[in-house]
């Protein structure tokens, strides 16, 4: 569930990319860092647990982009499923599976949809939120 989103527009970071562009990029960056972040934590709390391995498996990958000034940032569950086909990812089934009993004691009150909702629930509040995070890195 690769998800991109572009936020284009706000004066406040165009100005800053003519005033210091490194110092901006710098603050998008951290900015963006933050987001996933939180992201993460909030997935954390409501990502199914029964032997451990889905909520072990989190992570933030960082890979500096070639083609444009910012980095890309992925926030991710899962890996190879034992047994499975090369590259299945049991991760996408649990969050997929909507049918499933995600909150049995075993489970520890996870759900399905433990990376989807902390997303929308960040983005929803976008540009807005996202300029804050920028601005409080680009005036540190």
């Amino acid at each position: 569930m690769a998800k991109a989103i572009n936020v284009f527009g706000i004066a406040e970071v165009q100005n800053g990319m003519t005033v210091n562009k490194d110092k901006m990029i710098a603050a998008i960056n951290s900015a963006m860092y933050d987001v996933a972040n939180d992201v993460l934590n909030k997935a954390m709390n409501i990502v199914p647990m029964d032997t451990g391995n889905l909520k072990a498996s989190s992570n933030i990958t960082v890979k500096p982009s070639k083609a444009e000034v910012h980095s890309k940032i992925a926030v991710s569950f899962g890996g190879a499923t034992t047994g499975a086909p090369a590259g299945a990812n049991y991760a996408i089934y649990v969050h997929e599976n909507l049918g499933a009993n995600h909150s049995p004691p075993k489970f520890q009150g996870g759900q399905a949809k433990y990376l989807e909702q902390p997303f929308l629930e960040e983005t929803s509040s976008w540009p807005d939120s996202l300029v804050k995070r920028i601005r409080v890195w680009y005036n540190a």
